[in-house]
This record gives C-alpha cells, sequence and structure tokens, in this order.
C-alpha cells in the first residue's frame, strides 16, 4: 500500500509460486519515472537472493571501490594541503593566494568525500534490508562519484606539484627558515649566467683555475655562482643545506623544467659535497648518468 500511495506500480500473481524449496508470494514494485524495479519476494527476500546474490555480489563490489575511492581522496587531499602550506611559505603574493584556494578545494573534496561515503553506506544497509533496488542503484551512482573525486583529487595533485616544480615555494628552507622572497629573487637572479644556454655545467670552482667549472661553462653552458654564500648564511641564520635547498637545488629544478642536459666538469661520483648531492637530486629525478661523456640527461 506505501509504494502504491507514493506512485509506484506494484505487480502481483494470482497465486503463490515455487521455485526448489520455497513457496511464497513474489511482486514486481516499478518505479515510472525512473523505469527502476525491485524484484520483492514475502519475508522481505528479493529475486536475485533466491537466484543466488548476484546483484548483491555486484553492489557489494560497488561500495567496496567506492570506499577504496574514499579512502584515497582523504589521505592525498591531506597530503596536498601539507605540501601547499609547507610551499606557501615565503612565497609570493600570487602563489599565496593560488595556495590559499587549493587548500579549501583540498579540504572541500574531503568533505563531499566523507558525505559520499555516509549516503553509500546507508543506501547500502537499505538494499540489504529491503532489497530496494533503488537503494542498489543509488550504491552505483554514488561509486561513480566517487570515482570522479578521485580524477578531481588527482587532478588536484597534479596542479600542486606543478606549482612546486615551478618553484612557487623559492624561498623556503622548511623549518621555518625563509628569505623573504624580494631579497631571494634578487639574490637567485643574479647567481644565474647564461641562462638561454640549453645545456648546464656542474662542477667544483678549483680557485677559478681552467678545470674551473665557470671556465668550462664558458658561454655555452647555463651555470650557477653566488659570490656571496657565507654572508647570506650569516644574514639569514641559515645552513649550509639551507642554502643547497634554497640555491642549488632551485638551479637544479629550473634546469629539470626546462628539459636541459646537465654536463659535469668533475666526476660527482662518491662525491660527499655540494657536487654529490646536485648529482643524487639529479637521479631522484629521473636523470640518466653517462660517465663517458659525464653528462646526465631526461630518461624520456
Amino acid at each position: 500500500r506505501k509504494e502504491v500511495a507514493s506512485g509506484k506500480h506494484v505487480v502481483i500473481p494470482q497465486k503463490e509460486l515455487t521455485q526448489g524449496t520455497w513457496t511464497g508470494t513474489g511482486y514486481i514494485i516499478m518505479d515510472p519515472a525512473t523505469g527502476a524495479g525491485a524484484y520483492m519476494i514475502n519475508g522481505g527476500l528479493t529475486g536475485e537472493e533466491i537466484s543466488g546474490g548476484a546483484v548483491t555480489a555486484v553492489v557489494s563490489l560497488e561500495l567496496l571501490l567506492g570506499m577504496i575511492c574514499s579512502a584515497f581522496v582523504q589521505v592525498e587531499s591531506f597530503a596536498g594541503m601539507a605540501n601547499l602550506l609547507k610551499m606557501m611559505t615565503g612565497a609570493p603574493l600570487v602563489t599565496v593566494v593560488g595556495g590559499y584556494i587549493m587548500t579549501a578545494m583540498a579540504i572541500l573534496s574531503t568533505y563531499v568525500t566523507f558525505v559520499l561515503t555516509y549516503q553509500m553506506i546507508i543506501a547500502y544497509t537499505d538494499y540489504l534490508a529491503t532489497g530496494d533496488m533503488t537503494s542498489a542503484e543509488e550504491v552505483e551512482q554514488i561509486a561513480i562519484n566517487m570515482g570522479l573525486e578521485v580524477l578531481a583529487t588527482v587532478f588536484m595533485q597534479l596542479v600542486c606539484k606543478a606549482l612546486l616544480k615551478s618553484g612557487s615555494g623559492k624561498g623556503n628552507a622548511g623549518g621555518g627558515k625563509s628569505i623573504p622572497y624580494s631579497d631571494y629573487d634578487n639574490i637567485y637572479q643574479r647567481s644565474i649566467h647564461n641562462s638561454d644556454a640549453n645545456k648546464v655545467m656542474l662542477g667544483k670552482y678549483d680557485n677559478g683555475g681552467p678545470t674551473s667549472y665557470i671556465k668550462q661553462a664558458g658561454d655555452e653552458y647555463t651555470y650557477f655562482s653566488l659570490d656571496d654564500w657565507n654572508g647570506i648564511k650569516a644574514q639569514f641564520g641559515l645552513s649550509d643545506d639551507d642554502m643547497f635547498m634554497l640555491f642549488n637545488q632551485a638551479f637544479l629544478d629550473d634546469g629539470i623544467n626546462a628539459g636541459k642536459i646537465f654536463k659535469f666538469s668533475h666526476n660527482p661520483i662518491g662525491d660527499q659535497g655540494a657536487l654529490g648531492k646536485e648529482f643524487a637530486y639529479l637521479l631522484q629525478n629521473g636523470y640518466i648518468w653517462d660517465e663517458i661523456t659525464m653528462t646526465m640527461s631526461p630518461c624520456y
């Protein structure tokens, strides 16, 4: 009666039916607006339960996939927010604004996923209790929405990584240490030489002699040379590791993003100083070492 009163069509047989050891009455509830139907059997069972539970298995799989998607979105959203907050320290205004927008999107994504998860569990529970196919279809639709949330989260993570790779967080050494962006950018830009070259020279200074990486770079290679290393350290209270992250690593990132080839004036294998760290950083970013030419190139 409740189903008829709500506008649904109900089809019932003229007499009881027998299927195996079961005898009872089955009926069909159709929603004329959506075409959805529930195939019910007296006692709260559904037709699919008599046929082996195939629909329940499918709906349960959809629930499982939805929960996996939910967990992925939750973890990746929080990871993205952590990276964004780290990136924004000491960054220019446009990056800070963009970072806050992306953080807000991550929070919204987390909230939407939580609501969808709750709705999916409720629909699945209702389906198990009543066999209502409308609830089963709701589980399916929510699982699809969860998949779309995953795609949105992956896109958000790609944007975050692009912001980080582009150097938007330059000036931030982590641990609360940073240089005001205007000061940092001025120092960084005056330390880059031959920026238009399509390859980079790395190496040791060697007192500026003929084996120095600067001498070997000439006008053909981009190279990095920071004159007042110790003065900048003292002025901003930075360690050598902080300086490497702020300047050397940023210089490497610019070359990596431009797809440049890196040439070494000195063999970096086994080096315990900055040269060895630069070599390791390039390896971590997918560059391949050629011992014969003393170069590192992108793997693609």
